[in-house]
């Protein structure tokens, strides 16, 4: 990134997929990124996570089935830069309630987050409202659940011919 007026936290624990931090940790150190990066360890408390956030950044490398990081930052009013595959392009309107980038493009990414950093705060209010309000309409547990049902309902009717 261009400038330095920016603090990260990178949540979530290690241990799944082999010892990331010391690598990471050089990184930072190399890049010194020491008063900009912490790492930390994974909370159960995303909520306060989310409130604490003026972005999330959610770049899985394989596709997500659902991606529960970035619906819940959109519910929360946060705006999110997440990889343009899996879950997160059914879940974010790229540009009006969030931001997608090409999957392990470090470029892309690098330059969508400084775009997002330097949006003004009326724009990122808009962004961040239209996602709360798209999370409400499209993904509620209710209309998840009524979706789920006329799956079944249209799987459980007779094929003409039967």
């Amino acid at each position: 990134l261009s400038h330095r007026q920016f603090y990260c936290i990178l949540l979530g624990d290690d241990d799944k997929h082999g010892d990331h931090r010391a690598e990471l940790e050089k990184l930072i150190i190399h890049h010194k990124l020491e008063g900009n990066i912490k790492i930390v360890k994974h909370t159960y408390d995303m909520p306060a996570a989310y409130v604490m956030s003026s972005l999330v950044i959610n770049t899985a490398t394989k596709p997500e089935a659902f991606g529960r990081i970035a619906i819940e930052a959109q519910a929360m009013g946060v705006p999110v830069i997440a990889s343009d595959h899996g879950g997160a392009k059914e879940t974010i309107r790229d540009g009006v309630t969030g931001f997608l980038v090409p999957p392990g493009d470090v470029d892309a990414l690098t330059q969508k987050i400084e775009e997002v950093l330097a949006m003004d705060k009326k724009k990122i209010d808009i962004i961040a409202a239209s996602a709360a309000q798209h999370v409400r309409e499209h993904f509620s547990l209710d209309q998840m659940c009524k979706k789920t049902l006329q799956v079944y309902r249209e799987l459980a009717k007779p094929k003409r011919g039967q």
